[in-house]
């Protein structure tokens, strides 16, 4: 089952509705810096080799580590209150999915190897964030909070498929696809550094359920408030 345009339009327009209504029904209206902005950098996942995958014939390659890659996004929040904000985010990172590569050696044997796809992959969905009111930091320039985010990833990549047309013949046609949107949730923790009264760097690690079998989270970046 693969996600189409219409249906990723669809849940983008869903995420932006509820920020605006988060925004209008907010239960206590602060007098300024409603809306904060963050934008980071962290690491995600990529597909982890399938012991499974294997081709026809001799292998060549199967030494393919399991690694990270770059990941950037934005969150949106506005101040519920003056303890708890909620918003939502957006990632991207382009990843890598694992394939099959065949082909025939000189002496007629078939051999093959992974060849890594490229995809792109976006990350949404919605936060909330509890601040602490901790006596001994009140008045200074840091702000501690817990947060929980939950939310999908969809990953659009390269697949071959092949499409006989006439006997014994045989091509193969290069398309991409969107894959089935995947569910993530985490809970975690963060704090603000405000170097001047609306800007400032923040840092934030989560644990839970993430895309391709990822655990943890750690990511860093600038907050902005409005």
């Amino acid at each position: 089952m693969f996600l189409s345009y219409e249906f990723m339009k669809k849940i983008i327009l869903f995420l932006t509705f509820t920020f605006f209504s988060l925004c209008i029904f907010s239960q206590e209206n602060i007098n300024d810096n409603n809306l904060v902005i963050k934008t980071y950098y962290g690491l995600v996942n990529m597909e982890p080799k399938d012991p499974m995958l294997v081709g026809i014939g001799v292998p060549v390659s199967k030494d393919f580590k399991f690694k990270s890659n770059s990941c950037f996004g934005f969150d949106l929040n506005y101040k519920l209150n003056s303890i708890s904000e909620a918003g939502i985010y957006f990632n991207y990172s382009g990843l890598n999915k694992f394939g099959i590569y065949h082909f025939v050696n000189n002496d007629g044997d078939q051999s093959w190897s992974y060849n890594l796809l490229p995809s792109k992959t976006i990350y949404y969905g919605l936060s909330y964030l509890y601040h602490f009111h901790i006596s001994v930091l009140k008045g200074s320039k840091l702000d501690i909070y817990s947060l929980l985010r939950t939310g999908f990833v969809s990953e659009k990549y390269f697949k071959y498929s092949e499409v006989e047309t006439v006997e014994n013949y045989s091509i193969s046609i290069l398309t991409q696809i969107w894959d089935k949107p995947e569910f993530e949730i985490g809970l975690g923790a963060g704090v603000n550094y405000f170097l001047f009264r609306n800007f400032g760097i923040f840092a934030e690690a989560q644990c839970g359920k993430f895309h391709n079998y990822q655990l943890f989270k750690f990511k860093t970046g600038l907050v902005f408030k409005f």
